[in-house]
């Protein structure tokens, strides 16, 4: 395909209210030096998902919140107004120009909030040009049956990352991510100093969010450059970096020689530094940046392709057995114990 605007990656980025800890300088006798940290360390975050075109453009932004319902917003004693669509669509007026706010019962992508981004958001916008080569990972929200018809019917092409590669293959995480976090890490530091330390709530987010669009980190070269690097747009397989599939094969290999079982989930979203080289890919990865990682794997043969036909005829025999193994454990929770009878 020789139209980058019609080229899409998406993929979810999670920013927690921790900054940097890494080093801190306090005079020589000091025994205990200890920085001062503002918000929950890291256990709130808010999941936001990205979408760039290989032309550089950024779709607008959709923040997922670790809630059940979104109401109303308060911004100190302003009560700013929301805008309800039917798949609960929340438009902040001091957040990103256009940016839309969803719900989910652990704060990450589900299926439900996926399929209606997809849906409400992602297909209007790119409305004018088909056909879409779409590229995400393989998290399990992103391939529901219904999502996969729904792209069909509008002729978008979905193209799944092969799992464990999206450092090198997936433009966000190759130039896109790294910039933004050490950005929204600065912005945070700053809120906390002018705040004097208050949590990051629902309702300060939006305004995070919005100077970190504004700023200097979200640059169309980054977004141009991940496709070129990925060897996505223009086509171009030596384009990718292959160090960094070598050192990921030598870890494995080091894993395995000292009896360990191999950690190769290193699609975290930032291209480290050099001088974390040496650093396990396990210890870089914490709780608050990085879903679960559930994946849909389909049964074929090595090298064969699966038409449109087939992918949708297994989702659908994957989400049937899904649906029975959830009526059973219901049902035997609901089946009442001997000692109730007896009552």
């Amino acid at each position: 395909m020789d139209k980058p605007s019609q080229i899409f990656n998406c993929d979810e980025a999670g920013f927690a209210d921790k900054t940097d800890t890494k080093k801190v300088i306090v005079p020589n006798p000091t025994k205990f030096p200890y920085k001062k940290q503002g918000g929950t360390c890291g256990k709130c975050y808010y999941s936001v998902l990205f979408c760039i075109s290989a032309s550089g453009v950024i779709l607008l932004a959709y923040t997922i919140y670790k809630s059940k319902k979104l109401h109303y917003i308060t911004h100190g004693a302003l009560m700013v107004s929301l805008v309800i669509s039917i798949f609960q669509q929340f438009t902040f007026v001091l957040g990103p120009a256009g940016a839309s706010y969803n719900t989910s019962k652990n704060g990450w992508m589900q299926e439900r909030s996926f399929y209606e981004w997809f849906k409400n958001l992602f297909i209007p916008q790119t409305a004018p040009s088909k056909p879409i080569l779409f590229i995400l990972d393989g998290h399990k929200s992103h391939h529901s049956v219904r999502t996969v018809e729904l792209a069909i019917v509008n002729d978008i092409l979905l193209l799944c990352i092969p799992p464990d590669s999206t450092h090198v293959l997936q433009p966000l995480n190759v130039t896109f991510f790294k910039p933004i976090k050490q950005k929204y890490r600065e912005i945070l530091s700053e809120y906390y100093r002018t705040s004097r330390y208050k949590n990051v709530t629902k309702d300060i987010f939006p305004t995070l969010l919005n100077k970190l669009f504004n700023s200097s980190a979200v640059r169309k070269v980054n977004i141009i450059k991940g496709f070129m690097n990925t060897g996505i747009y223009p086509l171009n397989r030596r384009s990718i970096n292959s160090a960094k599939i070598l050192k990921c094969n030598n870890k494995i290999e080091k894993d395995i020689a000292a009896g360990k079982h191999p950690n190769t989930s290193i699609d975290s979203g930032d291209d480290d530094d050099e001088e974390q080289d040496n650093i396990s890919i396990a210890s870089r990865l914490t709780t608050t940046e990085q879903p679960p990682a559930k994946k849909i794997v389909l049964e074929r043969e090595a090298g064969q392709l699966l038409t449109d036909e087939q992918v949708l005829q297994q989702l659908k025999e994957k989400e049937e057995r899904t649906l029975k193994a959830k009526r059973v454990t219901t049902r035997t929770l609901k089946r009442p114990t001997a000692k109730t009878k007896q009552k």
